[in-house]
C-alpha cells in the first residue's frame, strides 16, 4: 500500500480520505512517563501544578509549604503507540523540536 497523509489505501485499492479534527483543546503537560510490554510503548502525560498556600508573610507560607508531604500529577493524556509505529513517532517528535 503506498499510502499518503491524509488518506488511506484499503487492501481493495480503494482510496480513503482522512479529515483530520483538531477539535481538542491544548492542555499543559509538564511531566510524563514511558512504559513498554512486548508490543506496545505506553506515554503518558502528566501536569503538576504548584500547591497554593496561603500565609500573612513569606515566613507563614514557607512554614505551610513546608508541611506539604506531597502533590498530585494529574494523568491528562496517554497514548498506547504499536513498537512497529515507534520509529515514525521518534521521528515526527525530532522533526519539530528543532
Amino acid at each position: 500500500m503506498d499510502e499518503k497523509p491524509g488518506q488511506i489505501e484499503k487492501p481493495d485499492g480503494k482510496t480513503v480520505r482522512i479529515n483530520w479534527i483538531d477539535a481538542g483543546p491544548a492542555i499543559l503537560a509538564n511531566n510524563l512517563t514511558v512504559q513498554r510490554d512486548d508490543n506496545t510503548v505506553y506515554v503518558t502525560f502528566y501536569q503538576i501544578t504548584p500547591p497554593l498556600v496561603f500565609g500573612e508573610d513569606e515566613e507563614a507560607k514557607m512554614r505551610e509549604f513546608e508541611k506539604i508531604e506531597s502533590i498530585n500529577a494529574l494523568p491528562v493524556a496517554k497514548l498506547a503507540i504499536p513498537v512497529q509505529q515507534l520509529k515514525s513517532f521518534v521521528n515526527a517528535l525530532n522533526a519539530h523540536s528543532k
